[in-house]
Protein backbone atom coordinates (compact mmCIF):
# COMPACT_ATOMS: atom_id res chain seq x y z
CA UNK A 1 0.00 0.00 0.00
CA UNK A 2 1.22 3.27 -0.90
CA UNK A 3 2.24 6.12 2.18
CA UNK A 4 0.31 8.96 1.68
CA UNK A 5 1.97 12.06 1.15
CA UNK A 6 0.69 15.52 0.23
CA UNK A 7 2.74 15.71 -2.87
CA UNK A 8 -0.02 15.05 -4.80
CA UNK A 9 -2.03 17.40 -2.62
CA UNK A 10 -5.13 17.96 -4.88
CA UNK A 11 -6.05 15.10 -3.06
CA UNK A 12 -5.89 16.30 0.51
CA UNK A 13 -8.64 18.38 1.76
CA UNK A 14 -7.68 21.14 4.83
CA UNK A 15 -10.65 21.39 7.69
CA UNK A 16 -10.10 24.44 10.65
CA UNK A 17 -12.90 24.85 12.67
CA UNK A 18 -12.39 27.56 15.69
CA UNK A 19 -15.45 26.83 18.39
CA UNK A 20 -15.63 30.77 20.28
CA UNK A 21 -15.66 29.87 23.79
CA UNK A 22 -17.74 33.32 25.16
CA UNK A 23 -20.75 33.06 22.94
CA UNK A 24 -20.53 28.68 21.57
CA UNK A 25 -19.86 30.20 17.96
CA UNK A 26 -18.61 27.42 15.26
CA UNK A 27 -16.51 28.99 12.63
CA UNK A 28 -15.40 27.06 9.93
CA UNK A 29 -12.70 28.78 8.03
CA UNK A 30 -11.23 26.15 6.02
CA UNK A 31 -12.07 27.84 2.70
CA UNK A 32 -9.94 30.70 3.51
CA UNK A 33 -6.88 28.56 5.07
CA UNK A 34 -3.58 29.77 4.02
CA UNK A 35 -0.81 27.45 5.56
CA UNK A 36 -0.53 25.74 8.75
CA UNK A 37 2.77 24.94 10.64
CA UNK A 38 2.11 21.82 13.39
CA UNK A 39 4.91 21.00 15.44
CA UNK A 40 5.28 18.56 18.38
CA UNK A 41 8.19 17.64 20.88
CA UNK A 42 8.75 14.28 22.96
CA UNK A 43 9.10 15.64 26.78
CA UNK A 44 5.60 16.76 27.66
CA UNK A 45 7.31 19.95 29.29
CA UNK A 46 6.41 21.57 25.99
CA UNK A 47 2.71 21.79 24.44
CA UNK A 48 2.25 21.10 20.34
CA UNK A 49 1.92 23.67 18.78
CA UNK A 50 -0.05 24.98 15.97
CA UNK A 51 0.27 28.35 13.79
CA UNK A 52 -2.47 28.96 11.20
CA UNK A 53 -2.74 31.79 8.44
CA UNK A 54 -6.17 32.28 7.50
CA UNK A 55 -6.39 35.08 4.49
CA UNK A 56 -9.66 36.88 4.04
CA UNK A 57 -8.98 38.90 0.97
CA UNK A 58 -10.57 42.25 0.07
CA UNK A 59 -14.13 41.19 0.68
CA UNK A 60 -14.93 42.09 4.88
CA UNK A 61 -16.61 38.96 6.33
CA UNK A 62 -18.16 38.32 9.88
CA UNK A 63 -14.92 36.06 10.88
CA UNK A 64 -14.11 37.65 14.43
CA UNK A 65 -11.07 35.26 15.87
CA UNK A 66 -10.59 35.41 20.00
CA UNK A 67 -7.88 34.11 21.75
CA UNK A 68 -8.95 31.48 23.97
CA UNK A 69 -11.39 29.87 21.36
CA UNK A 70 -10.86 26.13 20.94
CA UNK A 71 -9.26 25.45 17.28
CA UNK A 72 -9.69 21.80 15.47
CA UNK A 73 -7.37 21.21 12.38
CA UNK A 74 -8.34 17.84 9.78
CA UNK A 75 -6.68 16.73 6.73
CA UNK A 76 -8.91 14.80 4.99
CA UNK A 77 -10.99 14.37 7.61
CA UNK A 78 -8.62 12.54 10.14
CA UNK A 79 -7.98 15.07 13.29
CA UNK A 80 -4.32 16.64 13.66
CA UNK A 81 -5.07 18.87 16.23
CA UNK A 82 -7.34 20.34 18.95
CA UNK A 83 -6.12 23.18 20.97
CA UNK A 84 -6.50 26.48 22.33
CA UNK A 85 -5.79 29.92 20.62
CA UNK A 86 -3.50 31.89 23.27
CA UNK A 87 -1.98 34.53 20.41
CA UNK A 88 -4.07 36.43 17.97
CA UNK A 89 -2.76 38.80 15.09
CA UNK A 90 -5.39 40.63 12.33
CA UNK A 91 -3.35 42.02 9.71
CA UNK A 92 -4.50 44.60 7.40
CA UNK A 93 -2.74 44.46 3.88
CA UNK A 94 -4.50 47.00 2.08
CA UNK A 95 -4.87 45.74 -1.64
CA UNK A 96 -4.30 42.28 -0.47
CA UNK A 97 -6.90 42.32 2.20
CA UNK A 98 -7.42 41.10 5.60
CA UNK A 99 -5.08 38.01 7.09
CA UNK A 100 -5.62 36.47 10.38
CA UNK A 101 -2.10 34.39 12.44
CA UNK A 102 -3.56 32.46 15.25
CA UNK A 103 -1.03 30.28 17.36
CA UNK A 104 -2.61 27.90 19.84
CA UNK A 105 -1.21 25.15 22.08
CA UNK A 106 -2.99 21.50 22.96
CA UNK A 107 -3.93 20.14 26.77
CA UNK A 108 -0.07 19.55 27.10
CA UNK A 109 0.26 22.74 28.34
CA UNK A 110 -2.63 21.96 31.37
CA UNK A 111 0.55 20.14 33.32
CA UNK A 112 1.93 23.26 33.66
CA UNK A 113 -0.60 23.74 36.45
CA UNK A 114 1.11 23.69 40.06
CA UNK A 115 -0.87 21.60 42.66
CA UNK A 116 -0.03 19.25 46.13
CA UNK A 117 -0.53 15.21 45.03
CA UNK A 118 0.46 11.97 46.78
CA UNK A 119 1.80 9.14 45.02
CA UNK A 120 0.48 6.40 47.28
CA UNK A 121 3.19 3.08 47.40
CA UNK A 122 2.79 0.58 44.89
CA UNK A 123 1.46 2.95 42.23
CA UNK A 124 3.10 2.50 38.98
CA UNK A 125 3.63 5.78 36.52
CA UNK A 126 0.30 5.22 34.87
CA UNK A 127 -1.55 4.63 37.80
CA UNK A 128 -0.42 7.80 38.68
CA UNK A 129 -0.93 9.48 35.71
CA UNK A 130 -4.45 8.69 35.67
CA UNK A 131 -5.18 9.18 39.20
CA UNK A 132 -3.96 12.97 38.19
CA UNK A 133 -6.05 13.21 35.40
CA UNK A 134 -9.29 12.29 37.02
CA UNK A 135 -8.54 14.83 40.28
CA UNK A 136 -7.77 17.65 38.08
CA UNK A 137 -10.60 16.83 35.19
CA UNK A 138 -12.60 19.34 36.35
CA UNK A 139 -9.88 21.69 35.38
CA UNK A 140 -10.09 20.16 31.72
CA UNK A 141 -7.75 17.29 31.86
CA UNK A 142 -8.67 14.24 30.15
CA UNK A 143 -6.44 11.46 30.04
CA UNK A 144 -6.38 7.29 29.24
CA UNK A 145 -3.29 4.99 29.69
CA UNK A 146 -2.97 3.01 26.64
CA UNK A 147 0.07 1.04 27.37
CA UNK A 148 0.30 0.51 31.41
CA UNK A 149 3.42 0.97 33.04
CA UNK A 150 4.91 -2.29 35.21
CA UNK A 151 7.56 -1.00 37.75
CA UNK A 152 5.53 -0.19 41.30
CA UNK A 153 6.65 2.58 42.94
CA UNK A 154 7.41 4.18 46.17
CA UNK A 155 5.35 6.88 47.72
CA UNK A 156 5.75 10.15 47.30
CA UNK A 157 4.46 14.05 48.43
CA UNK A 158 4.38 16.82 45.90
CA UNK A 159 3.93 20.05 47.39
CA UNK A 160 3.57 23.05 45.23
CA UNK A 161 5.00 21.38 42.32
CA UNK A 162 3.53 21.09 38.33
CA UNK A 163 1.73 18.27 37.29
CA UNK A 164 3.79 17.42 34.67
CA UNK A 165 6.82 17.30 37.56
CA UNK A 166 5.16 14.54 39.85
CA UNK A 167 4.58 12.93 36.21
CA UNK A 168 8.00 13.52 34.84
CA UNK A 169 9.56 12.12 38.35
CA UNK A 170 7.50 8.84 37.74
CA UNK A 171 8.35 8.13 34.55
CA UNK A 172 12.08 8.71 35.28
CA UNK A 173 12.06 6.39 38.20
CA UNK A 174 10.48 3.67 35.84
CA UNK A 175 12.92 4.29 33.45
CA UNK A 176 15.81 4.33 35.96
CA UNK A 177 14.68 0.36 37.10
CA UNK A 178 13.89 -1.07 33.40
CA UNK A 179 15.56 -0.67 30.06
CA UNK A 180 12.02 -2.66 28.67
CA UNK A 181 9.87 0.06 28.98
CA UNK A 182 10.17 3.79 28.23
CA UNK A 183 6.90 6.02 28.42
CA UNK A 184 5.68 9.35 27.01
CA UNK A 185 2.45 11.34 27.52
CA UNK A 186 1.13 12.16 24.03
CA UNK A 187 -1.96 14.35 23.34
CA UNK A 188 -4.27 13.00 20.90
CA UNK A 189 -7.04 16.01 19.94
CA UNK A 190 -7.88 17.15 23.38
CA UNK A 191 -6.59 13.70 25.31
CA UNK A 192 -4.12 13.20 26.90
CA UNK A 193 -2.26 9.41 26.44
CA UNK A 194 0.09 7.29 28.19
CA UNK A 195 1.94 5.80 25.57
CA UNK A 196 5.10 3.25 25.69
CA UNK A 197 7.55 4.10 22.94
CA UNK A 198 7.47 1.30 21.63
CA UNK A 199 4.10 1.07 20.47
CA UNK A 200 4.61 4.14 18.51
CA UNK A 201 6.75 2.47 16.27
CA UNK A 202 5.46 3.49 12.63
CA UNK A 203 6.01 1.71 9.04
CA UNK A 204 7.32 4.77 7.72
CA UNK A 205 11.46 4.64 6.58
CA UNK A 206 13.27 7.98 6.14
CA UNK A 207 16.21 8.16 4.67
CA UNK A 208 18.52 7.47 1.14
CA UNK A 209 15.71 7.12 -1.39
CA UNK A 210 12.80 7.36 0.44
CA UNK A 211 10.94 10.33 1.42
CA UNK A 212 14.39 12.20 2.32
CA UNK A 213 15.20 16.28 0.71
CA UNK A 214 18.03 16.12 3.34
CA UNK A 215 19.76 14.98 6.43
CA UNK A 216 22.59 15.54 8.77
CA UNK A 217 23.36 12.33 11.39
CA UNK A 218 25.12 12.21 14.39
CA UNK A 219 26.62 8.99 16.81
CA UNK A 220 28.73 9.75 19.84
CA UNK A 221 29.69 7.89 23.10
CA UNK A 222 30.60 11.00 24.77
CA UNK A 223 27.01 11.89 26.38
CA UNK A 224 25.37 8.63 27.42
CA UNK A 225 27.37 5.72 26.57
CA UNK A 226 28.48 3.63 29.36
CA UNK A 227 29.84 -0.13 29.25
CA UNK A 228 30.73 -0.36 32.83
CA UNK A 229 27.51 -0.22 35.41
CA UNK A 230 28.18 -0.20 39.10
CA UNK A 231 25.09 -1.04 41.19
CA UNK A 232 25.25 0.17 44.66
CA UNK A 233 23.08 -0.44 48.17
CA UNK A 234 23.71 1.02 51.75
CA UNK A 235 23.67 -2.25 53.93
CA UNK A 236 22.35 -1.54 57.15
CA UNK A 237 23.20 -4.56 59.13
CA UNK A 238 27.10 -4.34 58.19
CA UNK A 239 27.26 -0.20 58.02
CA UNK A 240 28.98 -0.22 54.99
CA UNK A 241 27.78 -0.11 50.40
CA UNK A 242 27.39 -3.46 48.89
CA UNK A 243 28.01 -3.06 45.52
CA UNK A 244 27.55 -5.55 42.09
CA UNK A 245 29.00 -4.90 38.46
CA UNK A 246 27.76 -5.54 35.03
CA UNK A 247 30.62 -5.24 31.95
CA UNK A 248 31.26 -5.47 28.41
CA UNK A 249 34.59 -6.24 27.44
CA UNK A 250 34.12 -5.51 23.62
CA UNK A 251 33.13 -1.88 23.84
CA UNK A 252 35.48 -1.37 26.62
CA UNK A 253 38.24 -2.36 24.42
CA UNK A 254 36.65 -0.26 21.66
CA UNK A 255 35.73 2.83 23.13
CA UNK A 256 37.69 2.55 27.07
CA UNK A 257 36.25 2.62 30.23
CA UNK A 258 32.98 4.23 30.57
CA UNK A 259 31.36 3.85 33.94
CA UNK A 260 27.51 4.34 35.35
CA UNK A 261 27.02 4.14 38.86
CA UNK A 262 23.47 3.52 39.90
CA UNK A 263 21.58 3.34 43.42
CA UNK A 264 19.63 -0.45 44.07
CA UNK A 265 16.68 0.21 45.04
CA UNK A 266 15.71 -1.24 48.69
CA UNK A 267 12.69 -3.01 47.25
CA UNK A 268 14.93 -4.94 44.40
CA UNK A 269 15.77 -8.30 45.92
CA UNK A 270 19.35 -9.39 45.52
CA UNK A 271 18.48 -12.34 43.26
CA UNK A 272 17.30 -9.70 40.56
CA UNK A 273 19.99 -7.36 40.73
CA UNK A 274 22.07 -9.31 38.35
CA UNK A 275 19.21 -8.91 35.65
CA UNK A 276 18.75 -5.00 36.53
CA UNK A 277 22.04 -4.77 35.77
CA UNK A 278 22.18 -5.90 32.43
CA UNK A 279 19.00 -4.43 31.83
CA UNK A 280 20.66 -0.96 32.26
CA UNK A 281 23.74 -2.04 30.73
CA UNK A 282 21.85 -3.22 27.56
CA UNK A 283 20.36 0.40 27.18
CA UNK A 284 23.92 2.56 27.73
CA UNK A 285 26.13 0.52 25.86
CA UNK A 286 25.51 2.08 22.98
CA UNK A 287 26.26 5.79 20.82
CA UNK A 288 23.66 8.20 21.29
CA UNK A 289 22.26 8.55 17.85
CA UNK A 290 20.46 12.05 16.61
CA UNK A 291 19.43 12.98 13.22
CA UNK A 292 18.07 16.00 11.64
CA UNK A 293 15.71 15.10 8.50
CA UNK A 294 14.18 17.22 5.92
CA UNK A 295 11.77 15.28 3.96
CA UNK A 296 8.11 14.94 1.74
CA UNK A 297 5.28 15.35 4.16
CA UNK A 298 3.63 12.24 5.54
CA UNK A 299 -0.19 12.26 6.13
CA UNK A 300 -0.63 10.37 8.86
CA UNK A 301 -1.27 12.40 12.47
CA UNK A 302 0.82 9.78 13.92
CA UNK A 303 3.66 11.04 12.24
CA UNK A 304 4.48 13.14 15.64
CA UNK A 305 7.48 13.59 18.32
CA UNK A 306 7.57 9.87 20.02
CA UNK A 307 6.67 8.03 16.38
CA UNK A 308 9.44 5.27 15.75
CA UNK A 309 11.03 5.55 12.38
CA UNK A 310 13.18 3.34 10.30
CA UNK A 311 16.19 5.54 9.24
CA UNK A 312 18.35 4.62 6.45
CA UNK A 313 21.69 6.17 5.49
CA UNK A 314 23.47 4.19 3.41
CA UNK A 315 26.97 5.84 3.62
CA UNK A 316 27.17 5.32 7.46
CA UNK A 317 25.12 1.50 6.88
CA UNK A 318 22.41 2.68 9.30
CA UNK A 319 19.23 0.99 8.97
CA UNK A 320 17.52 1.56 12.59
CA UNK A 321 14.36 2.83 14.14
CA UNK A 322 15.06 5.97 15.62
CA UNK A 323 12.39 7.83 17.76
CA UNK A 324 10.95 11.49 16.81
CA UNK A 325 12.29 13.77 19.46
CA UNK A 326 10.60 17.04 17.45
CA UNK A 327 8.25 16.80 14.70
CA UNK A 328 7.35 19.90 12.53
CA UNK A 329 4.80 19.67 9.44
CA UNK A 330 4.43 22.55 7.03
CA UNK A 331 1.23 22.60 5.68
CA UNK A 332 0.10 24.57 2.41
CA UNK A 333 -2.56 24.28 -0.50
CA UNK A 334 0.62 23.11 -3.02
CA UNK A 335 3.49 21.53 -0.60
CA UNK A 336 3.67 19.60 2.59
CA UNK A 337 7.51 18.95 4.49
CA UNK A 338 8.75 17.47 7.73
CA UNK A 339 11.53 18.72 10.10
CA UNK A 340 12.26 16.01 11.76
CA UNK A 341 14.41 15.90 14.88
CA UNK A 342 15.00 12.00 15.91
CA UNK A 343 17.26 9.92 18.16
CA UNK A 344 17.63 6.51 19.74
CA UNK A 345 15.54 6.08 23.16
CA UNK A 346 14.92 2.48 23.50
CA UNK A 347 17.40 -0.23 22.82
CA UNK A 348 17.80 -1.75 19.79
CA UNK A 349 18.23 -5.21 20.64
CA UNK A 350 21.56 -6.58 19.51
CA UNK A 351 23.04 -3.78 18.16
CA UNK A 352 25.66 -1.39 19.25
Amino acid sequence: MAIPSLLDHIKYRYSIVITNTTTGDIIDVSKSFENAVWTTYRHSSQSGVLEVTIKEGIHLTDTVIHEGSFINFFVNGEGYFHGRIEEVELINNGEQGYVWRVKAYNSLWLLSMVENAKREHGMTASDFFQYLMDKYSHRGLQGVVREAASIPLDREYYMGESLFNMIDDSLVATHSQTADELFMIRDNMGVLEFREMKALQTPYVLGDGSFTTSYAYTANINTDTYNVIKGVRFNDDTGYVDTWWDTDTGTIDRWGWRQHIIEIQDHILDEEIETYLELVLEAKNRPVRNARITAVGIADPNMQAGAGIQVRINRKQIDHMLFAETVTHVFSANDHVMDLEISVVVPVVGEV
